[in-house]
Formats: C-alpha cells, structure tokens, sequence
C-alpha cells in the first residue's frame, strides 16, 4: 500500500495539540509499518514536523503558490491509493474523496462560532462538510468528538474511528535548562496554563479566577502561561496587577520542567476535543484542575478536580482546594498515574493503519461509476412548493411543467395566497393529482416557508406560478446529487420565456463561486434544487425579505460551508412579463441585494448600489433625489460614498493586501519577510524580522543552491555566519541568536534566473525572469502567516 501524507495546516508549536498528535503517531505508525511505501508532501514549514521518517519514505516539498495543483498531479504520478490529511481545509483537490481519510479533533465552530471571523468559519463550515460527506474515513480523538461528528446533518461518513492521543514521546524526559531558561521557572509556587491565546482557551475568566484565588487565600503564587503570545500584550493590560507571566513558546524541555514543579496544571477551556496537557501533568506528577465540558471528563476521568468553566468562584475554589491539601493532591497524582495507561500511540497508529487498509479496500473494490439510485434503497423523493396570488393565465403551465416530469418521484403542493382570479377553479381541475391549498397567507415567502415545512422529500425546490420546468429537470437534479454525495445544492442553465413561452435570451449562470455571485446572482431560481439537510442546518427562507429571499438563501447556503455547484444542462424557464413583481419595484429589489450581501459577506459590489441610486434619483416620486441626478456626476458620487460606507469593514481585507504589496519595499524599513517567493525560491538579498524570544534560539534554513555560491548570514547588520553551497546538494544554513535580535538577512554571492512558474526558462520572456540563489525546502525561521 503507498500511503500519501499532507499536513498543509500543520506546523510545530503554532497548530496546537494537533501538531504532536500526528508527530507521535505517524512516526509510531512508520515504526509498527515500515513495510508500507509513504509519500510526505510537506510545505516548507512542516517538513520537520516528522524526523523518524523509515526508509522507504519520501519527503516532497510543495510550493505554496500551487500547493494543490502540485498536490493532485503528484498524487496521480505517484500511485498513492490512500491519502491521509491532517485538517480539512477549503480546497478543490481532485484526487477522490473516498480516498482520503481526514483527522477532524473537534467541531467547536460549531458550537462556538462567535470565537471565529466571518470567513474563518466559512471556510471551516466549507471544508469540514466537504469532509463529512464524502470521505473515506475519519479520525477523531475522543466518543465525544466522534458523538458530535455523527450528529452532524451533512455526515455520510460511515468509517468514524479514534485515534486518540497519548503522552508526547518527546515530552517524556528530564534533559537539562539552559541558564536562560532555568531564569524562568519560578522559585515559589506557581499554577501552569499552557494554552494558545485562542477565545475557547478561556484565559480572561481563568485570569479572574486567580485573582479570585489570591483574594480569598493571601497566598503568594504566580500563574504562568505558555503558547502562542499573540494577543497576550492587550489582555495583560487589564490584569497588569497580578503576578501572571506569559512566556511565550518554548521548548519540550522547559515544559516538562514546569509541569514537574507546578503546584497544579490549570486547564478550564470552554472547549476541547481532548486535552493533551491533562496527560502531560498526569505523567509529571501534578495535580489537574480543569473544566467539567466537553472531552475533558472523558479524559480526566476521576484524576482531575473539575468545575464549570464560566464560574470564577468555583474555578477559584479548586485553585484553592487543590493548593492547600496535600493529601488530594497525592491522590490525584497517583490516579493520573493510572490514567495514563488508557492512551498509548501505538493502539492510535494501529487504528489510522486499520482505516487506511479499510479506504484503500473500498477504493479496489467500488465500481468505475455509481448508478442513478444504490440498488436496495428508495429513490429520493423531491419535493416541489409553488407560491402563487392571482396567476391563473400562468398557473396551469407551472403545473404541468411539474406533473410532467420523467422522474416518477416527486411530491407537488401549491400554496395559493387566496386568489381572485380563476386561480382556484384550475387547482380544482387536477383533482387529487397534488396537494393544494388556497387562504390568505404572509405573502410569497412566507407560503413557500409554509410549503417546505410540510415537505417529506430528501431534495426540495420551489417553481412560481409563471416559470417552468423543463420535463427532465428533477431527474437531472437527482442524478447530480446521487453522484456528488458532497453537493449540498445545484442549479442548471435557464432561459428567459414571454408571456407565450417564447424564447427570449438566456439566464446568465455561470460556474459558481462567492466571487461569482457576488457580481450578480448567476443562480436562476426556478433551475435550483438543494438537499433536505442543508435546508435544515441554515433554517427558513427569510420572510422580512419579498424580492431576493432566493439570493439571501444561496448565501446563506454558502456561508454554513454548504456546496453549490453548476450542472451545465437547461433545467427551467423563467417568465418575462409585464407584471413580474422584480421587474416593477427596482427600488425595493436593490435595497434586499444589498441588505443580503452585507449581512451574509460585508461588502456590496459597486454596480449594485449604483442601481438603487440611479433608480432613485430616476424615481419622480422623490422630487428632491431626482433634481439632484440631473446634476452632472451626483449619481456616481452619492454611489461612491454610500458603498464605501457598506464596505468599510471590509476595508480590512484591502488594507491586509496593500499591506503585502508594500512589503517589496521593506527592505528599506525593515520589516516583514523580504525577498521569499512562493515558489520557495529566496532572492539574492533575504530578510526576516525575528519574534522576540526570552532565550537563545537557532533558526534553519535547508535546501537547495541553483549554482555554487556562498552565503552570508547578518543579525542586525552584523554577519555572524557564511558558508559555501554547492549547486543541486540540499544543504542546511543555520544562525543562533541571542535574545533581543530584531533581524536577521541572508546575502547570497550569486544567483540563476529563473521565471514566475515551472515552465520551461527557454519560452520566457527576459523581463519575466527572477534571480534566484536558495530553493527553500524546510526552515522554523518564519510561518505561512508571516507571509500570506
């Protein structure tokens, strides 16, 4: 079996727990499997994330720019039946889905969305869906996790196994401090929380809590915290008075020190998927106060103290118990003890072996393609709601554009406002053939809302009551979804229709994508079909809305992480005519796009707020705004300012991209990461500003020279080290500096030129061309955030 590995999201320290979890197991899975052919496609930042690589490993390092693209073509060229992925991320991969088995530790977006942006939890929504659906296998840490998992609406995946962290191999040793860091364990007593500065880690009401603590005992005591210091300047600010440290990252080491003279690990996250440092402390010896939530009691079991994590009080209390009494502190100790025996990688790496064989048996064994419908189980059923109000010249169409249909399975009712017209007498006329019902309601959205309620099929669409479907629509949807189980809605092409069922021209669609639509709505309405089960994740249609509830739908669909895809095939007709509701209200129609944009995505594209404003001052109806749009130039400007206002949060993400343009010039101010291409390439003359650390700290660069060359490495203007490399030998370049060193630039005596992709150098152009001295392949010296 050859087993492909990409850990793209993975680096050491800035990942989390979820780093050591897949070091520890994948390299106990080389040592109980060294059988198996492996393929580790790295970036150049985790390529050193697995160092007991067996021999009949490969290490490949992807470049960031075509990072996926590179990834699917090697995959294929490769031969790679089975590919394990450390973190679902939001991606077009082709290699098939059924082939691959993700690692998901927990789904607190979920749970706790308001601890991520907007876009972080779209793409996390969008990924792990994806991954839910239609993977292989998953591997989760604990029942827990798994339980959450299989509650999901959107989970099809059948293969949801453990794999269950254990003590960090690397952690279980009492090697020596340097004198820098022995300076920063504390001589008292102290608590230890190692966590990210992350919104789940709870640090404010742990903060609280300690100086709850200090209140109620008068003890001296320090709370030392460890992990990613970001954001540590702004919350220690309002907590300035209490004895509390971060210390930033920093070795295995050092950790295992702190755990060793803690007098109790403190560790009440809101939310975890397991816990890793519960173990940690276990295996040290220090008592465990935590959380009551989540996977905690699970993994703490009767060997930690916990409470729940929004109460300061109670948090304050175990502090105090747990440092006072000696004997429960004893006890602890000796039940973590045994409580490490229920964790062990080898049982994790034999369950990741165990799943891939099961993914890479499937694969063999599953037909070239699936048929319409899996042969034993029912059809889908497809429900279909026409809203309709005094549309009885069009009704009968609508109608039997539906009962027409060459998919036998489809369940119709028509949700009539009370009509005047002969509107009744029509839905009379079919008999039982459907069901129908005719009194005042809500309006149009508010009767589809009625009609979906009442639904029983696994596949819904709504057609009004002057658009059509062509015969085979709804068993082209059912086709589309039975052979893209990952597909939360599709929609097809259209065309515009008159008032007698001409043609007229076609409906724009085109591929989707947020992008896409957020230019123009490329969905036509009456050609859209989606899945029961996104239905139910993102709610009703909005009924404060009457003219772009489709289009607030589509992104609502899009924001819970749901799948839209474009089938290229005419599955509706949408009717033209003089008394077409969005055609006669410009205004209102314009003003719901906006709202909807803005709600769901925070920036409105320019041509939309153009329109309302060109409709409003157009409007005679407001004597004052048309006055004004005669005025040469007002138009535009009032458009101007009202989507800059629109947009302003937004802003952000211009100002972020301004902000990596600029960082080509920065070499002369001295910030950022300069001269590193996204090909991996580094320029003659390459910079870095280093993080601040409290110890001493050796930085590597390994890879590639294109020709012989020497480099020189400076820290502030002063060289420290050169060396010479010889061209096609991977070579590691490595500087040590001391605390306090603000940057520190590479200077490369000579160079290749080589172009802005991996085509060929001979059919590019001489201005296109780049000089080049180092390809790199692995370093810790800066992270992909530092140049994204």
């Amino acid at each position: 079996m050859k087993i492909g590995i990409e850990l793209r999201q993975v680096t050491l320290g800035h990942s989390g727990g979820i780093s050591q979890l897949l070091q520890n197991v994948l390299e106990t899975l080389f040592t109980l499997h060294p059988e198996q052919d492996y393929v580790f496609f790295s970036t150049i930042f985790n390529r050193g994330l697995l160092e007991r690589l067996p021999n009949r490993a490969e290490v490949v390092t992807l470049p960031l720019d075509r990072y996926h693209e590179e990834l699917a073509r090697l995959a294929v060229e490769k031969q790679i039946d089975v590919l394990f992925r450390g973190y679902p991320m939001e991606s077009e991969l082709t290699f098939p889905l059924s082939r691959q088995v993700f690692e998901i530790p927990d789904i607190q977006h979920e749970y706790f969305p308001e601890f991520f942006t907007t876009e972080a939890l779209r793409s996390r929504r969008v990924a792990f869906t994806r991954a839910l659906k239609a993977a292989g296998a998953i591997a989760t840490l604990t029942e827990f996790t798994r339980g959450t998992l299989q509650e999901q609406p959107c989970n099809r995946c059948a293969d949801v196994f453990l794999m269950s962290p254990a003590l960090p191999t690397r952690h279980a040793n009492d090697a020596g401090l340097t004198d820098a860091e022995s300076a920063l364990v504390p001589a008292g007593d102290f608590f230890l929380y190692p966590a990210n500065l992350w919104p789940h880690k709870n640090h404010r009401r742990v903060l609280k809590a300690f100086a709850r603590f200090l209140e109620r005992t008068g003890r001296p005591a320090e709370l030392i915290l460890t992990g990613h210091p970001a954001g540590w300047e702004k919350l220690h600010k309002q907590f300035s008075t209490l004895p509390v440290r971060h210390l930033g990252f920093v070795r295995p080491t050092l950790l295992r020190h702190l755990f060793l003279k803690t007098k109790a690990l403190v560790f009440f996250s809101l939310y975890e998927g397991f816990g890793m440092p519960l173990l940690e402390a276990f295996d040290a010896g220090a008592p465990v106060v935590c959380g009551n939530t989540t996977a905690l009691p699970e993994v703490g079991g009767d060997a930690a103290l916990s409470c729940d994590p929004t109460d300061i009080e109670a948090m304050s209390g175990l502090m105090e118990r747990v440092g006072a009494d000696e004997k429960l502190r004893a006890d602890l100790i000796a039940k973590g003890k045994q409580r490490l025996k229920a964790y062990t990688w080898e049982q994790a790496a034999q369950n990741l072996f165990d799943a891939l064989e099961r993914v890479a048996r499937r694969a063999t064994a599953a037909p070239a393609t699936l048929p319409a419908v899996v042969k034993g189980t029912a059809p889908p059923l497809v429900s279909i709601v026409t809203p309709s109000f005094n549309q009885g010249r069009f009704l009968r169409r609508t109608i039997d554009s539906v009962l027409n249909q060459t998919y036998p399975h489809v369940e119709y009712r028509v949700m009539d406002g009370g009509s005047t017209d002969d509107s009744v007498a029509i839905l009379k006329s079919y008999g039982g053939r459907f069901s129908w019902v005719s009194q005042r309601d809500g309006g149009q959205t508010n009767a589809i809302n009625t009609g979906l309620a009442q639904a029983r099929g696994e596949i819904q669409a709504y057609l009004n009551s002057d658009d059509v479907l062509l015969p085979d629509a709804a068993a082209r949807a059912v086709h589309h979804f039975t052979h893209r189980p990952d597909c939360d809605m599709v929609y097809g092409l259209a065309h515009h229709i008159d008032k007698d069922d001409g043609f007229l021209d076609w409906y724009p669609t085109a591929d989707y994508s947020l992008k896409r639509l957020l230019l123009d709505c490329c969905v036509c309405q009456p050609a859209a079909f989606w899945r029961a089960a996104i239905a139910r994740k993102i709610g009703p249609f909005d009924e404060s809305l009457h003219y772009a509830m489709d289009l607030d739908y589509w992104l609502r669909i899009d924001r819970a992480g749901g799948r839209i895809e474009h089938l290229g095939e005419v599955l509706a007709s949408t009717r033209i005519h003089e008394d077409a509701k969005t055609l006669s209200c410009h205004i209102p129609v314009h003003k719901e796009i906006i709202r909807a944009y803005e709600r769901h995505v925070g920036r409105v594209d320019p041509h939309y707020v153009l329109g309302l404003w060109i409709h409003l001052c157009e409007s005679p109806k407001r004597p004052l705004l048309h006055s004004l749009g005669r005025v040469r130039g007002f138009t535009r400007s009032i458009g101007f300012l009202h989507c800059t206002w629109l947009n302003r949060y937004s802003a952000r993400g211009l100002l972020s991209v301004a902000r990596r343009a600029l960082c080509k010039l920065a070499w002369r101010c001295g910030d950022g990461v300069v001269g590193f291409h996204l090909d991996n390439w580094l320029a003659p003359v390459f910079s870095v500003s280093l993080t601040q650390g409290r110890a001493e700290q050796t930085f590597y660069l390994s890879g590639v020279a294109p020709v012989d060359l020497t480099v020189t490495a400076a820290l502030d203007d002063r060289d420290v080290h050169t060396a010479s490399l010889r061209a096609g030998r991977y070579e590691t370049i490595r500087v040590t500096a001391a605390p306090g060193a603000g940057r520190l630039s590479l200077r490369f005596s000579a160079h290749a030129l080589r172009g802005p992709s991996a085509g060929p150098v001979s059919f590019l152009l001489p201005e296109t061309m780049r000089p080049v001295s180092f390809l790199l392949q692995d370093t810790n010296l800066f992270t992909e955030q530092d140049v994204a």
